[in-house]
């Protein structure tokens, strides 16, 4: 488990996890010594306090995977600044998302092959818990190429 969650950030430790009955639960902190404000991107190293953030990871086999991360918070230096606190922003775990972007792609890879109720049903069997309208949520907000589509012919 630490091997799967170091990929995603060197600074993540883990510092206990749950076996339940189909539910593996992982406490972790990310450690770091300052971050960018994300309004006015000034770099900040005074520690404000630490939050708990959950998210769902990719499951093992047909165990779910949840995630409780101690995140640290900063105080934005920046006078001119509106943003007085903030929290550190992760590349893999989108803003405000319950899930991680390598979950994300593999529920919008099963769910671009098939319908929004199937992709429920084999995501329920492999652990993780989307509904069908989170699923076409997700499919909504995916950037499609609108390029040359195999589907028309030039005339």
């Amino acid at each position: 488990m630490e091997r799967l969650l170091k990929r995603l950030d060197e600074r993540l430790s883990i510092h206990s996890v749950f076996y339940e009955d189909n539910q593996i639960e992982v406490n972790a902190r990310l450690s770091s010594v300052g971050a960018s404000c994300p309004r006015c991107a000034c770099y900040s190293s005074r520690r404000h306090g630490t939050y708990i953030r959950t998210w769902m990871d990719i499951p093992e086999g047909e165990t779910a995977v949840s995630v409780r991360l101690s995140m640290p918070k900063w105080f934005c230096d920046n006078d001119a600044c509106g943003q007085k606190v903030f929290a550190e922003r992760l590349d893999w775990l989108p803003v405000y998302q319950r899930r991680s972007a390598r979950l994300d792609a593999q529920i919008r890879s099963l769910a671009f092959s098939l319908s929004a109720l199937e992709t429920e049903k084999i995501c329920s069997a492999f652990g993780i818990r989307i509904s069908h309208d989170a699923v076409l949520r997700l499919v909504y907000h995916t950037e499609v190429d609108t390029g040359i589509s195999p589907f028309c012919r030039d005339r």
